[in-house]
């Protein structure tokens, strides 16, 4: 499988055909296709054999914005199939994966949870409880699922696009760290524009999905992930860069960064987690960089891709100590409304800063 045919044939129509039926959320729609084939998490089963996992997506944002059309719109696409389960105060981890049940006869049965699919949406993510999200992180980092003392590998590729509403509505709860860290992209869906509202309107009229069809198989991204990371160059500065990146974030002070943030708060930490930008954060940033640069037509890296994708892949992994974001959104109310626009100010401080 050649590099140019997966890019003509797979990636390049897969956008387009979402796009097809989504209005604006241009970028959005971009990072879903490109988290699908990028390399998120890197491991091996126990049995020694590879694992390269998808770059799952968290897209945060108010509700009727077409994150559960996109989902669907994929698992058609993929000729996959797709589940859907919302955040609940009181749901389950048994919800999420699955459990045994006990037949009349003696004899045990498995019910699969909704994890046991190819597309699958987790809405309202930070609705659920610590012990339902815990539920997340086994599929999302090993590509499987524990139920009882059986491990069950998930068919692939398994792709979960998470949405969350923001922090700042009643009824949510900070979805957390560990599971956030297994996600490659935290996304923003933005507020559509007049022009948008009508043509979403004209096109949900007559909503006829009959023209979009299986563009690719799941085996054909399967294969083409695992071609198009294998044959992407990845050079040393590169890398250095990335690295260089991590340390400033995780050490302002040898770089003078967030000088503003750290005189309101104090002795307070800033960040919730120490240190944090893990070394997952590392392959995440690379794989997405990679990515960037195969949808830009190469099969090499450069500092520019790194920057392009930084942003979304630093969003969902810092997250601000509690204490500390409200007495930072309260020093600036103008110009932090919400903890997603002070990281976001936070990263591309760090951005430039670190020159390329």
């Amino acid at each position: 499988m050649k590099f140019k045919n997966i890019l003509e044939k797979y990636i390049f129509p897969l956008e387009e055909a979402i796009q097809s039926v989504m209005v604006g959320q241009k970028n959005v729609v971009r990072r879903v296709v490109m988290a699908l084939f990028a390399v998120g998490q890197r491991d091996f089963y126990t049995d020694g054999t590879r694992f390269l996992g998808t770059g799952h997506v968290l897209c945060e944002g108010g509700t009727g914005t077409g994150k559960t059309v996109m989902c669907k719109l994929l698992s058609r696409l993929l000729a996959g199939n797709n589940k859907r389960i919302s955040g609940l105060p009181d749901s389950l981890a048994s919800d999420i994966t699955g459990c045994e049940i006990i037949l009349l006869t003696g004899d045990t049965k498995l019910v699969q949870g909704p994890l046991f699919c190819n597309v699958m949406l987790a809405d309202e993510i930070n609705r659920f409880p610590p012990k339902a999200q815990n539920a997340f992180i086994e599929a999302l980092a090993e590509g499987s699922v524990t139920i009882g003392n059986e491990t069950f590998r998930l068919q692939q590729p398994f792709f979960c696009l998470a949405t969350q509403n923001p922090t700042e509505q009643k009824g949510t709860s900070r979805i957390q760290e560990a599971l956030a860290d297994r996600f490659m992209f935290k996304l923003v869906m933005r507020e559509t524009t007049q022009e948008e509202k009508i043509e979403i309107a004209r096109r949900t009229h007559n909503f006829d999905l009959s023209a979009i069809r299986q563009i690719v198989t799941n085996q054909i991204v399967c294969e083409a992930r695992e071609e198009l990371f294998d044959k992407t160059f990845v050079s040393l500065e590169t890398r250095k860069y990335c690295a260089k990146l991590l340390h400033a974030i995780n050490h302002p002070e040898e770089f003078g960064l967030f000088k503003d943030e750290i005189a309101v708060i104090g002795t307070d930490p800033l960040f919730k987690q120490k240190p944090p930008l893990n070394d997952r954060a590392m392959l995440h940033l690379e794989g997405a960089a990679m990515m960037e640069a195969i949808m830009n037509q190469r099969d090499y890296v450069t500092p520019y891709d790194v920057v392009a994708v930084a942003p979304d892949v630093f969003r969902v992994r810092l997250i601000i100590f509690d204490s500390s974001l409200h007495m930072l959104l309260a020093a600036y109310p103008t110009k932090y409304q919400t903890e997603t626009q002070l990281i976001d100010n936070l990263i591309h401080q760090a951005l430039n800063k670190v020159g390329l």
